[in-house]
């Protein structure tokens, strides 16, 4: 089988990050046969120097086409961009590579770029949703207006959460199916790396340092906690606008020597850093999934969460706290617990349990079923 991966972002050699859920989801149908080609319509800013048009690369053996035209954060420039540049996009992919039998669409705007080619070229098309959008309280009328043009005339809609399936039905008739993200094999115990037996380290791990995140909230506890268990120390990977502030907090806080921010850290790198910490922490508000929980958990740390939505599908009494309110008592009496009680929480019974639900054998046989009924 055939199919068309159509995106908004995806991993390159500058930024390796970029997409990896859905980098994830194409390595596992490869590796089971199927044949996968991706098309990234790139119209990120001006800012983002690179070469406009159509483009080919390679990346890890994924075979990817990038059409580029500079649009940035404008709304309405932004779709009338992917309304009228889809067609002609995946017409060009088709003369290199021939017919496909599907295109799967991630997120609302790659789905109105899939309905626009289903109108022209008579393509069927899967929609995936990620978007922690539609986790908010309020969207304005024209926001949904987008979602539901989006889900109309998909063939079979999407979730990767139970939380966001649940918002995403109010716009859809459609029964949407929920197919969470992949859990790749490299996040995993690695026996040859030993953990520092003097030191309890938490971690806390984002790919932006946003306000929903509560990594602020993280410090504040751990400065808590310190106070009575000087055996610790965090972790902080990240980057965003709030770095400094955070970093400034710390400083006040005169624990420079203790938490520790180390930057962003790529995919690969990742999940030796988790094999050396001991336990996952961030009390982020919106999750949809939570792809940064189950590499935690794959690489066997026990969890703290919020009660996010997203991250409800995946930590259990089994593997960690779920706190109700994201306040600064409530994560340290998690950190707390966990500390005292982390012979509770087996390593290794953690990892097997998040790769049996989460890993690509499991998402492959989800999502075959699904392309074949369509």
């Amino acid at each position: 089988m055939r199919i068309l991966f159509l995106v908004s972002n995806f991993p390159d050699c500058k930024n390796p990050y970029a997409g990896v859920f859905v980098y994830n989801q194409v390595k596992a149908l490869l590796a089971s046969g199927f044949d996968v080609k991706v098309l990234y319509l790139d119209f990120r800013s001006f800012r983002r120097i690179r070469k406009w048009g159509m483009t080919r690369y390679w990346y890890n053996e994924i075979e990817v086409y990038r059409y580029s035209i500079p649009c940035g954060p404008i709304q309405k420039m932004y779709y009338w961009l992917v309304e009228n540049v889809s067609v002609k996009a995946f017409l060009k992919v088709c003369e290199q590579e021939g017919k496909f039998d599907l295109v799967h669409a991630h997120f609302t705007d790659m789905g109105i770029a899939a309905r626009k080619i289903k109108e022209k070229c008579g393509m069927k098309y899967v929609i995936t949703e990620h978007s922690s959008t539609l986790l908010r309280e309020e969207l304005d009328e024209e926001e949904q207006n987008i979602i539901r043009t989006a889900y109309e005339k998909a063939d079979r809609t999407l979730a990767v959460g139970s939380a966001l399936k649940r918002k995403m039905q109010q716009f859809t008739p459609q029964n949407i199916e929920v197919v969470p993200n992949i859990l790749p094999d490299r996040f995993r115990i690695y026996k040859e790396i030993t953990k520092n037996e003097t030191e309890y380290v938490f971690i806390s791990v984002v790919g932006k340092l946003t306000k929903e995140k509560k990594v602020d909230l993280v410090i504040k506890a751990f400065a808590e906690l310190y106070k009575e268990t000087p055996s610790i120390s965090l972790k902080i990977y990240g980057e965003g606008k709030l770095i400094e502030e955070l970093k400034e907090m710390v400083q006040k806080m005169q624990l420079e020597s203790r938490i520790e921010f180390l930057g962003v850290v790529d995919n690969f790198t990742l999940p030796k850093i988790l094999n050396q910490c001991n336990c996952f922490v961030l009390p982020s508000i919106v999750e949809t999934f939570g792809v940064v929980y189950i590499e935690a958990a794959g690489c066997g740390l026990p969890l703290i969460s919020a009660n996010s939505g997203g991250t409800l599908d995946i930590v259990n009494e089994n593997n960690g706290i779920i706190i109700n309110n994201a306040c600064v008592k409530e994560v340290v009496e998690a950190m707390r617990y966990i500390f005292e009680n982390r012979h509770k929480y087996v390593p290794c019974k953690i990892s097997k349990e998040v790769h049996s639900k989460f890993g690509a054998e499991a998402f492959v046989q989800k999502i075959e079923k699904i392309y074949m009924e369509i």
